[in-house]
């Protein structure tokens, strides 16, 4: 069991130390403790406290920073997006307009080529008439030389003599009249 001058020591010192010996604090050391530990505490703000809070709020600044960078990098593309859309739209319609214009373009040509054959075959048509006409009324022309100069040789040899010039074409008249030429 316990020594009892022990106790009576231990109760005696409680007893001199006050209501805080009650506790078995002794209060000199207790008031070393507390300045001690407000030093300790005061060494840790400055050199560990406040540095690690200076580096935690620059880090939480710098991640504020990039989430709004990251924020206006992802506007910038959203919107570049639209851009790059409202262009390619563009685009597509320019594409339809010069296609279409180049088929009205092609479509023109073609009907001008087509109007321009036209109005040469036409030109040629015109053209072959009027020679085919021209030929003919040479051709009848030579013909009734030929007629009128036929009936005149057979009018000879028919009437034994030469006949004049006036007489011959009078000839020739009234016998291109009766086979029904013009003259």
């Amino acid at each position: 069991m316990a020594d009892p001058t022990l106790i009576k020591e231990t109760v005696e010192a409680a007893q001199a130390a006050g209501p805080i010996g009650a506790f078995g604090l002794n209060g000199k050391i207790f008031v070393a403790q507390l300045v001690n530990f407000g030093l300790v505490l005061l060494v840790l703000w400055r050199f560990a406290y406040r540095p690690i809070v200076n580096m935690l709020e620059a880090r939480s600044e710098k991640i504020e920073k990039s989430v709004k960078q990251a924020e206006e990098i992802e506007a910038r593309m959203k919107a570049s997006e639209v851009e790059r859309d409202e262009m390619m739209k563009k685009a597509r319609l320019t594409a339809q307009e010069v296609a279409k214009k180049a088929q009205e373009d092609a479509e023109a040509r073609t009907k001008a080529m087509g109007e321009k054959a036209r109005a040469e075959v036409e030109k040629i048509v015109v053209q072959g008439k009027a020679q085919l006409a021209s030929e003919r009324e040479e051709m009848l022309s030579q013909v009734r030389k030929e007629v009128a100069q036929m009936a005149i040789l057979a009018a000879e040899k028919i009437l034994g003599e030469t006949i004049d010039k006036k007489k011959s074409e009078a000839l020739a008249v009234n016998t291109l009249k009766e086979a029904g030429l013009d003259v």
